[in-house]
């Protein structure tokens, strides 16, 4: 891929608690180990940026961040430097655990993606730890998410579908107002 600048990349920001798997998310998108994975809680503490091309859609940031619902000293501020990566993220990636699904979390985030106008996907993480009987019973519950393992790649394929499918759709909504209405101005 040739240098373009970060500006006019599409950024892709993964968010959710800590271990829920979202560093291993991003290594198997990518195909590489771009963020340290550890079962210890709070390993990534600060933003891990990783560039790639994303057929058809073209240059991408992928931004691996901090557990929204880190408690430990540095906690806070790792949550700051998470939030103020929201601010330049065009489509969101909120990683679930299946085996621990903080509802609360997730209204919190959904309110934040909302306040900023970022669109976003919601991934349920380590489908494969869990019986099948179970998994069938979160998809029956769980409505408009997508099932993956980071561990095995499943279901993987299906959120690069959808983030090329959500990137296209963002890209035309751009396109319709360019030139229409000046920077910074409002609809």
């Amino acid at each position: 891929m040739n240098k373009v600048p970060l500006s006019q990349c599409v950024h892709i920001s993964i968010f959710g608690n800590t271990n829920v798997g979202k560093s291993s998310l991003i290594n198997c998108i990518t195909g590489q180990d771009v963020s340290i994975v550890s079962p210890t809680k709070g390993t990534t503490t600060d933003p891990v940026y990783k560039t790639m091309e994303l057929i058809p859609v073209g240059p991408c940031v992928f931004i691996d961040t901090a557990g929204l619902d880190d408690k430990s000293e540095l906690g806070l501020l790792r949550i700051k430097k998470t939030n103020k990566v929201l601010s330049k993220t065009d489509i969101a990636i909120y990683v679930m655990d299946i085996n621990d699904i903080n509802k609360q979390g997730y209204e919190d985030a959904k309110f934040n993606f909302k306040k900023f106008n970022v669109p976003f996907i919601t991934v349920i993480n380590k489908a494969d730890t869990v019986s099948k009987q179970k998994l069938m019973k979160a998809k029956s519950e769980l409505k408009n998410v997508l099932f993956v393992s980071s561990k095995t790649g499943e279901g993987v394929s299906f959120l690069k579908e959808e983030l090329i499918k959500r990137i296209k759709e963002n890209q035309e909504d751009e396109f319709l107002i360019k030139g229409i209405v000046p920077y910074g101005g409002k609809v």
